[in-house]
């Protein structure tokens, strides 16, 4: 079996079997900031990989967002002093969820 095929199969059979993200020790330790300034420059390598021209008025911003992106959007949740605040609400329609 081909590694990217193991890969998939793997991923279809683990879904959904671990409620935690596994993250590593140290995953806390760099700020946001620093964080995205790594992103940034291995994205911009990457554009540059691809044959992009970074210094086009529509591309030169694009590391910086991308890699703002990563860590503000999309895995801001990752870190636990970012949980959203639970809130309850009194029930005074009476609702009953009926399953």
């Amino acid at each position: 079996m081909k590694d990217r095929d193991k890969i998939t199969l793997v991923r279809d059979n683990h879904f959904l079997t671990n409620i935690k993200t596994p993250l590593r020790a140290d995953a806390f330790d760099k700020s946001d900031d620093e964080k995205i300034k790594v992103i940034e420059h291995h994205f911009e390598m990457i554009m540059k990989e691809m044959g992009l021209d970074l210094k086009d008025d529509s591309l030169s911003g694009t590391p910086y967002r991308v890699a703002k992106m990563y860590v503000k959007e999309l895995f801001y949740g990752l870190n636990p002093k970012n949980k959203p605040k639970l809130s309850t609400f009194d029930n005074k329609y009476e609702y009953k969820k009926c399953w």
